[in-house]
């Protein structure tokens, strides 16, 4: 279990591994906002700056 803050991304390692999802979130606030995107278009998005698909891709492998 992990407490995430502002701009914390989670489950990007399992749409890299091309995977069922792992993760499950929980939330203990009634402030809090969670966004989620499909799965094609995080791989859009995050793959248009190079620096980020890079980053994403070595979180991914630190995690497993």
């Amino acid at each position: 279990m992990a407490t995430v803050t502002s701009g914390y991304m989670l489950g990007h390692e399992d749409v890299i591994k091309n995977r069922n999802y792992t993760t499950s979130v929980v939330c203990l606030s009634k402030s809090s906002k969670l966004y989620s995107i499909e799965k094609d278009e995080f791989i859009v998005r995050m793959k248009r700056n190079a620096n980020t698909w890079e980053e994403i891709i070595e979180s991914s492998q630190i995690k497993d």
